[in-house]
Order: structure tokens, then C-alpha cells, then sequence
């Protein structure tokens, strides 16, 4: 059997040419490792897509009545998007191939061919410091990289990287504050890799600063579209106190999207 040009059928008749993707139609998805069987002799396209990375969480706040203790957050770090290469394998009925998923990655594996597509890095968390080191360049979370890809052989395309948090001081009530970064977004185009569904959190302060967007759960409707990325959450602000008397108070930063699942998505054409 070979992949490129004309193949050879189980029949022992010529395949003639791979065929265009117009002509496949999904078959399935999978989310967890285990065996593909091939339920008649055709070509199958395989997507494979690694997980998104998470989204960092922002930096906390503290209210206080000397400006030299109080604290604002930076905002959490998108996470990456997940690799993404697509392989074509004409398969007799009754062959397999493997999938393999675990924490780091997503694998098609048949006979000598490994295809690979990583997952999307996570986002990293926003810091905490002291006001007056705000001035001095306090940076948000750094982005997840994204994920790489190899071994298919119709593409291979590295995941998009995450935006970084914000460190950046902005005004709201009195506060300051410093949003999260977005997640990486899909690169246009790519059929069943799913752009960023993790949004940053906007700059807040009372009671919480804002959470980042979630990303939708696993259902029929979007059983499809792989790989997103999470965002980062945003950095909490703070503010001085007028006297020792009013307290201080101390406020957790905004909370961070996690990434998408990967899998394998399976698409099958007819042999002409």
C-alpha cells in the first residue's frame, strides 16, 4: 500500500488518485486512546488536533491605608491552541490504527507512521506586587506557546500562541487594575480546529475581578471543533485607604478559562 499517486486496493486493483477533500464525509470523533478499525475498504483523512492550553490566573489585590502596602494583580496569560496535522491513509476493512492521548499530546499511529500534534502550553499566572513596583515595568502572565505538529502528510501547522496578561495600570472606581490575555486563536481555515473560546477577563475590582470566558462543554452540536485555548483571568485592583481605621482588605484575582479537549476527528471517501 502506499499513500501518494495511486494506491493499491484490497482488491488488488489499481485506487486510482488520493482523493479531494471535498469528497470525504465525517465519520467520527475521538476524545480518548484507543483502536480505529476501518469499517470498509476507503481513504480516511484524519485530523489530529492537540488539547488547548489553559489560561493563567490573574493576581490578586490589597486594600491598605499606606501606599507602599497596597497591592494590585496582573492579568493571567492565555493558553496556546493545540496542534494541528491531518494524514490520508487508504485502509483495507478490518485495519487499524491507533490513537493515542495522553497529558502532553494527540498520536495516530499505523505500522511506522507516527503523526503528532501537542498540546497548547498554559498560560502563566498574573503577579502580585506593591503599587509603587507598578511603575517599574510588573508584567502580566507570559502566554502558553502553542502546540507543534509533524509526521502528516497533508499538513502540519503549529498551534497559535496565547496573549500575555496585561500589566498595565487602569482606572475603574478608584482602582487599578490589569486584564487578562486571550487565548491563542485558531489559524483561519483549519476545518475542525476550534479558535479561542477563552477570553481574557476584563480589568475589575469589587467584589472579584471578572473571571476569563469559559469554553463550551463536549455535545453533539460541537463534537467537531478541537483545540481551543483558555484565557487568562484578570489581575484585581486595589486601593488606598483614607485611614488605618477603614481596614484593608485583600480580593483574589480573576480565574482562568482551561483549554479544550484534542482528539482525532475521522473523515472517509470512497475508492474510485
Amino acid at each position: 500500500m502506499i499513500l501518494y499517486g495511486r494506491a493499491v486496493g484490497a482488491a488488488g486493483k489499481e485506487a486510482g488518485q488520493r482523493p479531494y477533500a471535498a469528497d470525504y464525509s465525517y465519520l467520527s470523533t475521538m476524545i480518548t486512546s484507543q483502536i480505529f478499525t476501518a469499517v470498509e475498504t476507503a481513504w480516511y483523512r484524519f485530523y489530529v488536533v492537540g488539547r488547548g492550553g489553559n489560561g493563567g490566573n490573574g493576581g490578586g489585590g490589597k486594600d491598605h491605608y499606606q501606599s507602599d502596602e497596597v497591592y494590585y494583580g496582573s492579568g493571567g496569560g492565555g493558553g496556546g491552541a493545540g496542534g494541528y496535522a491531518v494524514h490520508e491513509l487508504l485502509l483495507r476493512q478490518g485495519e487499524t490504527a491507533e490513537i493515542v492521548i495522553d497529558e502532553e499530546k494527540v498520536q495516530l499511529l499505523y505500522g511506522s507512521q507516527t503523526v503528532t500534534a501537542e498540546n497548547g502550553g498554559n498560560g502563566g499566572n498574573g503577579r502580585i506586587a506593591y503599587a509603587w513596583n507598578f511603575g517599574n515595568g510588573i508584567s502580566g502572565g507570559a502566554g502558553g506557546s502553542g502546540g507543534k505538529a509533524d509526521g502528516g502528510n497533508v499538513i502540519n501547522i503549529t498551534g497559535t500562541a496565547g496573549r500575555a496578561g496585561s500589566g498595565r495600570i487602569g482606572n475603574a472606581k478608584d482602582a487599578t487594575y490589569a486584564a487578562g490575555g486571550d487565548g491563542g486563536d485558531a489559524v483561519p481555515g483549519l476545518k475542525y480546529h476550534e479558535g479561542s473560546c477563552g477570553v481574557g477577563g476584563e480589568g475589575g475590582y469589587n467584589p472579584k475581578s471578572p473571571d476569563a470566558t469559559r469554553c463550551f462543554g463536549f455535545t453533539a452540536s460541537n463534537r467537531t471543533q478541537l483545540g481551543a485555548a483558555g484565557g487568562g483571568g484578570a489581575g484585581h485592583g486595589a486601593t488606598k485607604k483614607s485611614s488605618e481605621a477603614d481596614g484593608s482588605a485583600t480580593y483574589e484575582g480573576g480565574m482562568a478559562s482551561a483549554g479544550y479537549m484534542g482528539g482525532v476527528v475521522i473523515e472517509k471517501a470512497p475508492v474510485k
